[in-house]
């Protein structure tokens, strides 16, 4: 009944911790696992959606982990706490994988099993569907998707029922879910029963035509990756995409999409993409922007989101710049190796920072200030580029630019200075 090892799950050495909800899959996926010798942990996440149901709930699995000798975990999801107007569902999905991912790395587990099946991969099939999505929303649920294992996917409901009725297994029965009020709820109280009336092996036929999709994609995928290492070049952390040799491809917008898809880009904006003229343009994905110069795509890290490789002073660590050591020099010295920078000495016990340059910086000189992104400008420095420089600043006033200048003219102001010896 497992197909455990065949699919390479899991190692017999492997610690599971179990999303269990007391219902029947996950009762019999946690049975199965017992009986099968894995080490596992139960894990009940309380959605408070039942009028106190749910915590009834929960002892059923508290008991049934305390009669097997094995931990036990509850956690509450309160969603009056999440955003307005968002939905239960996916808010609590969300919620459900980050606390069994916290308790995983806290407990020492290995492996995250739930009790998907063949029906709720086939139901996400016409649910994405209906969403107009790509190839990859119509692969239904994936077996094995990092750390994350559903060992019952290959069965139908009436196996899993067969099993438990064989075993005497105990479990709840949610009747939230015979209630209509989500998608899927409504999907499958009434228009699955419907198509199994037409044709009684619909679920598993259609499951098999999901697996068929799946090995389509990987092909895909392969052919994707090929592309991408004969084309896509990198330097230091800079991705250039040939945008002619895309237009070239017989299925370019399916090609760019791919490149770009878990960078945080969607289909509409890879057709603008695709359309685009004018050289200079600029697009915004989740973590990276994309840059248009001529006819290649520059992919980077947002400069905003370069927080993790700010430096403060007294610079303790340097090892993300190509900085070897940073000295302080409390007045201008006679002989030094490195650059020298002078800093005012009202700063000197100021949060000091080496860091990207955002939005909004400047540079002081006699005269008055000057924003950075002029100074840029001025040296011709592209846009590209700019983003991986590094400035030391006090909050937003930059006293150094990484290959521009030394420090603007500050011969009327009393100084300290910091000696940079390069790697």
């Amino acid at each position: 009944m497992f197909q455990i090892n065949e699919n390479k799950l899991c190692s017999p050495e492997d610690r599971i911790l179990v999303s269990c909800s007391g219902g029947r899959d996950s009762m019999v996926l946690a049975y199965l696992l017992r009986e099968a010798g894995y080490t596992i942990g139960l894990m009940y996440i309380d959605h408070l959606s039942r009028e106190g149901a749910s915590f009834s709930d929960s002892l059923h699995v508290a008991k049934v982990a305390s009669a097997w000798d094995i931990p036990y975990y509850y956690r509450k999801f309160h969603y009056r706490s999440q955003k307005q107007n968002s939905n239960f569902q996916d808010q609590a999905r969300k919620f459900r994988y980050q606390v069994l991912q916290e308790k995983l790395s806290e407990e020492n587990y290995s492996v995250i099993a739930t009790g998907h099946h063949q029906q709720d991969s086939v139901e996400s099939f016409f649910l994405n569907l209906s969403k107009k999505s790509g190839l990859e929303g119509l692969l239904g649920i994936k077996m094995k998707q990092d750390n994350i294992v559903r060992p019952l996917l290959h069965l139908t409901t009436d196996e899993i029922d067969e099993y438990y009725q064989n075993k005497g297994i105990q479990h709840i029965i949610d009747q939230s879910n015979y209630q209509n009020n989500y998608k899927r709820n409504e999907f499958r109280n009434t228009v699955v029963p419907k198509l199994l009336n037409w044709d009684e092996n619909f679920i598993k036929s259609t499951h098999t035509s999901i697996e068929y999709l799946k090995e389509a994609n990987q092909w895909i995928e392969k052919d994707v990756e090929i592309w991408t290492l004969n084309h896509v070049n990198k330097k230091r952390d800079i991705l250039s995409i040939p945008l002619d040799l895309v237009k070239k491809h017989h299925s370019p917008n399916h090609l760019l999409h791919r490149i770009l898809k878990n960078r945080g880009f969607n289909i509409s904006q890879v057709n603008e993409i695709l359309s685009a003229q004018n050289s200079g343009q600029i697009w915004i994905g989740d973590q990276v922007q994309l840059n248009l110069f001529q006819s290649t795509l520059y992919l980077y890290q947002k400069p905003e989101l370069f927080g993790s490789r700010q430096i403060p002073y007294p610079f303790e660590n340097t090892s993300h710049t190509n900085l070897e050591k940073i000295l302080i020099h409390q007045s201008q010295p006679k002989e030094f190796s490195g650059e020298i920078i002078g800093i005012p000495l009202s700063k000197q016990n100021s949060k000091l920072m080496f860091r990207n340059w955002l939005a909004g910086d400047y540079v002081k000189f006699p005269y008055g200030k000057k924003k950075l992104k002029k100074v840029f400008v001025e040296h011709k420095i592209p846009k590209i580029k700019r983003s991986r420089l590094w400035v030391l600043a006090y909050e937003t006033e930059v006293f150094w630019i990484e290959g521009i200048r030394n420090n603007p003219n500050r011969s009327s102001q009393e100084l300290f200075f910091i000696e940079l010896l390069k790697k």
